[in-house]
């Protein structure tokens, strides 16, 4: 089934079995889960969230959905227990959970080798003996920065907020 994000959502908020087979809270969990990418990765190319396209698929296990978002962001749907959103590898036919968040961090843990576009000369004729290895490295080093610095700015928040939460507990004893 393919729609925008938002008449997916539309249609899980009216049960609607044959246009949605997500459960609300589980549509309003995708879209939230494509909007911080679109942040995170900077699509502003992409169309808004609201009108971004989303094909759902089964994947043979009843509870399991797959997302297809703009044909490039991809989503593992699970409805049993409690609903969950959980961002995949960019690699075709992969299913291992996406690293981070962002562009270069969104491949999965088997996947931080790969070249990252752009990292090799163009033409084949200008590729020494080395230059593969050496993009792959360069490629994994990339990632695992940014990855890091996900990390880190993750941590300064998470940090933010206990401050604020202490704060708010000394201020009421």
């Amino acid at each position: 089934m393919k729609s925008t994000l938002t008449e997916l959502v539309a249609a899980a908020a009216t049960g609607t079995a044959e246009n949605s087979p997500l459960p609300l809270d589980l549509a309003i969990a995708l879209y939230t889960a494509v909007a911080e990418d679109r942040a995170a990765m900077s699509l502003n190319g992409a169309p808004t969230t609201a009108q971004m396209t989303v094909e759902i698929s089964g994947t043979g296990d009843p509870d399991e959905y797959l997302a297809v978002v703009e044909s490039s962001l991809r989503y593992a749907l699970t409805l049993d227990g409690d609903s969950a959103v959980t961002r995949l590898c960019w690699t075709l036919d992969c299913w291992g959970e996406s690293v981070g968040r962002g562009m270069l961090t969104r491949p999965c843990h088997d996947h931080l080798d790969n070249i990252v576009p752009g990292l090799l000369p163009n033409a084949a004729d200008d590729i020494r003996p080395g230059d593969r290895e050496a993009a792959a490295r360069e490629s994994r080093t990339m990632r695992l920065n940014a990855w890091e610095q996900e990390a880190r700015s993750a941590l300064v928040e998470h940090q933010g907020d206990l401050r604020v939460i202490d704060g708010l507990r000394t201020e009421s004893a």
